[in-house]
C-alpha cells in the first residue's frame, strides 16, 4: 500500500505524523507530477501576451505625422541600392531621353530608427473596478500556486516534530 505501517507499543519510537509520512515514492512521483502540471498551467495563462486588439487602450501612440530621416543616427541610410544582380542600367538606356538612371531602391535592414510618441487622443484610462479585477486576475494563479506549494510541503513535508527537534539541533546530526 501507500502507507508503512508498524506495530505500536508503548516504547515505539515512530509516531503517527512519522508513519503517515513514509508514503511510497510511486505516491511522491504522482503528485510531483500533478504539482507540476498545475504550474506549468498557472505559468502559462500569468505569462500570455496582451491581444494585439488592445492598441487602441495605449497612452501614447507613434506619431502618425512623423516620418524616418534619411539616414539613422548611426549614418545608415534608410534606402539602400537592390542588391539584386538585375537591378543593373539598361544597356538601350538613353540618358538625354530618359534621364538619369536610378537603380531601384530598397528599404535598408540594418536602419534604426523610431517614430516620436505622443498621446493617443482615443485613450481613455480604465476605471478602478476594471483595473482592479485585472491585478486580481494577474495574482490569482500565484495565489492558487502558493496554496498549492503549501498543502505539497504539509503533506511531504517532514512532520512538526522532526523539524523542531532539527531546528533545536536535536536532528539526525546531534546524535
Amino acid at each position: 500500500g501507500d502507507v508503512v505501517t508498524k506495530s505500536t507499543t508503548s516504547n515505539d519510537r515512530f509516531s503517527t505524523a512519522e508513519t503517515t509520512m513514509a508514503l511510497s515514492s510511486r505516491s511522491r512521483q504522482s503528485a510531483l507530477i500533478l504539482f507540476a502540471s498545475i504550474l506549468a498551467l498557472f505559468l502559462s495563462s500569468s505569462i500570455a501576451s496582451p491581444s494585439c486588439c488592445t492598441r487602441h487602450l495605449l497612452p501614447l501612440i507613434p506619431d502618425p505625422s512623423e516620418s524616418p530621416p534619411d539616414s539613422d543616427r548611426d549614418g545608415r541610410p534608410r534606402l539602400i541600392p537592390d542588391p539584386d544582380p538585375l537591378n543593373v542600367r539598361p544597356d538601350d538606356w538613353d540618358d538625354e531621353d530618359d534621364g538619369e538612371w536610378e537603380p531601384k531602391l530598397i528599404d535598408n535592414p540594418d536602419f534604426a530608427w523610431r517614430p516620436k510618441l505622443i498621446p493617443n487622443p482615443s485613450y481613455r484610462p480604465p476605471p478602478l473596478h476594471e483595473r482592479l479585477t485585472t491585478e486580481i486576475l494577474k495574482a490569482v494563479p500565484w495565489v492558487v500556486l502558493g496554496v498549492l506549494a503549501t498543502a505539497l510541503l504539509d503533506l511531504f513535508g517532514p512532520s512538526r516534530d522532526a523539524l523542531r527537534r532539527q531546528l533545536t539541533g536535536a536532528g539526525p546530526l546531534k546524535g
